[in-house]
């Protein structure tokens, strides 16, 4: 059986790169829970 990898890739940029269009906060919650939740 083959065993796949269900981890988010490492982002090519800092989480805060996006500021003032978005927060950290709100990046990390949508990078770590929202997409996380598409590798279930």
């Amino acid at each position: 059986m083959m065993k796949i990898d269900k981890t988010l890739p490492a982002l090519p940029f800092e989480k805060d790169a996006l500021t003032p269009l978005i927060t950290e906060e709100t990046f990390g919650y949508h990078y770590g829970k929202h997409h996380a939740r598409s590798l279930c």
